[in-house]
């Protein structure tokens, strides 16, 4: 299935994944690119951006060893509203370096801010969490 069947299908979950993973190219780019003196805040868009990576992609995921703990305090990291929680701290501190002056910051900090309410949507909606196919998840079926 195609990326044009998968935002057709109106699930705000496959949304979310979709607006994160740009939210982490723009990240990426935008913290390699700056030359502001803002190094910290830079850092913090980087392993952001990484992190974004780790959380939306299953293949990624799926290398990575899992923790009956962790499983068993969080529920997983496919919960949507643990998603939620992450990209709201997400947002949050680049809304932070953009007011304390890493403005080019601003537009990872949107993108995070919006796969925040996506995700927000469908947990309040009780969607199921669906992977964009090309990622190497399931897809709107």
């Amino acid at each position: 299935m195609g990326v044009a069947e998968d935002v057709k299908s109106g699930n705000f979950s496959l949304y979310a994944q979709l607006t994160g993973l740009t939210s982490s190219v723009f990240l990426l780019l935008f913290a390699i690119i700056s030359l502001t003196n803002k190094t910290l805040y830079r850092i913090l868009a980087i392993i952001i951006a990484a992190l974004v990576i780790f959380l939306e992609i299953p293949l990624i995921a799926r290398l990575l060893p899992k923790s009956d703990a962790l499983e068993s305090v969080f529920g997983g990291l496919k919960k949507l509203w643990w998603r939620f929680v992450i990209y709201l701290a997400f947002s949050a501190l680049m809304w932070l370096g953009v007011t304390k002056g890493a403005k080019t910051l601003g537009v990872g900090a949107f993108l995070l801010t919006l796969t925040c309410f996506f995700y927000l949507i469908a947990g309040l909606r009780k969607q199921d969490p669906i992977t964009a196919g090309f990622t190497g998840g399931t897809g709107a079926v």
